[in-house]
């Protein structure tokens, strides 16, 4: 049996995650590197400074 990768810390956060995806929503969040984990999800990282 191969390993699992383990995409998020948290069950909470993949409830997240799952329902922020199926609804199609943007995730705005300071922790970008996570969330980008999740293919298809829209993340927005609200530390980054925009032009």
């Amino acid at each position: 049996m191969a390993a699992r990768e383990t995409i998020c810390s948290s069950p909470w956060k993949s409830f997240d995650y799952g329902h922020a995806l199926a609804s199609g929503w943007t995730v705005v969040t300071a922790n970008h590197r996570e969330f980008s984990r999740i293919d298809g999800l829209k993340v927005v990282d609200w530390t980054a400074e925009g032009d």
